[in-house]
């Protein structure tokens, strides 16, 4: 699933059978080893997450490289120019590494 336990109103981090049988009304005729071997079928697994994620950000690429651009120019002019790093910290959307059900591969 894209989207989490939480934004369906569930309490949870993580999806789990009896959570994903809660969400779908074809689901939850499956008892969770039902569920487990239709998921399997369609090439769902359990698979642990990435310990990273790509940005999102369309312009990721175009904004590393203008920041990188100005701390060559601090490097270069030291006395004339100086480079600050800014940050926002959005950890609620950093995902841990725990399983979670996802289409399989490598």
């Amino acid at each position: 699933m894209n989207s989490s336990p939480e934004s369906l109103g569930i309490k949870r981090s993580r999806w789990t059978l009896t959570a994903l049988r809660q969400v779908d009304v074809l689901w939850s005729r499956y008892s969770d080893a039902g569920l487990w071997r239709l998921l399997r079928a369609h090439k769902i697994r359990y698979k642990r997450g990435r310990q990273y994620v790509h940005s999102p950000d369309p312009q990721y690429v175009q904004k590393r490289d203008a920041c990188w651009a100005c701390v060559e120019a601090a490097r270069q002019h030291p006395d004339q120019v100086a480079s600050y790093f800014l940050d926002e910290l959005s950890f609620y959307r950093q995902p841990t590494v725990a399983q979670a059900w996802h289409l399989g591969g490598p």
